[in-house]
């Protein structure tokens, strides 16, 4: 038998009920002791002997129910970490999804942005109306001779390049 197969053996004897040499003690416990035939202080150290004795059972039964209390304690502990754990997971998933949500809604917010510049540089790249209008005034008659006869009027830089 293994190390391990012998612990485990050990814990199912005690989780069934009493051992061996717990029922052994009890026998001796429960058997009446003749103190013919010894003298005082023999008897005595028996007295103290099972005073002893039970005194280290009180001590191992104690010692037995602050492990147990603080297996549970240990349990209980686990159950609150996994517990906060777990809460901590959705907590951070939720964060996550959140993040991912907003950055959806800002890239489809961009992307309509960028088709409506689009839409807009092609209304005007390709006009549906040319951009001017070229209307003609009606002038009178006299008006129209009269700038005939002046001069036409010369730009600054042909002035310039006649002087």
């Amino acid at each position: 038998m293994s190390d391990d197969e012998v612990m485990h053996s050990g814990s199912e004897a005690e989780d069934a009920g009493p051992t061996e040499a717990q029922l052994a003690m009890q026998k001796r416990r429960a058997a009446p002791r003749s103190t013919a035939g010894l003298d005082d202080e023999q008897v005595q150290m028996l007295e103290d002997n099972k005073v002893e004795r039970s005194r280290m059972e009180e001590e191992i039964n104690e010692l037995k129910a602050r492990s147990e209390r603080r297996k549970r304690e240990r349990l209980e502990e686990e159950k609150l970490l996994t517990q906060r754990r777990i809460e901590e997971d959705h907590r951070r998933k939720a964060e996550e999804e959140e993040r991912k949500e907003k950055k959806l809604e800002e890239e489809r917010r961009k992307k309509e942005e960028r088709m409506q510049k689009m839409a807009e540089f092609e209304k005007w790249k390709n006009p549906q109306s040319p951009n001017f209008v070229i209307t003609k005034k009606d002038r009178p008659v006299a008006a129209a001779e009269e700038e005939a006869d002046n001069e036409p009027k010369i730009s600054k830089e042909q002035l310039e390049a006649e002087k």
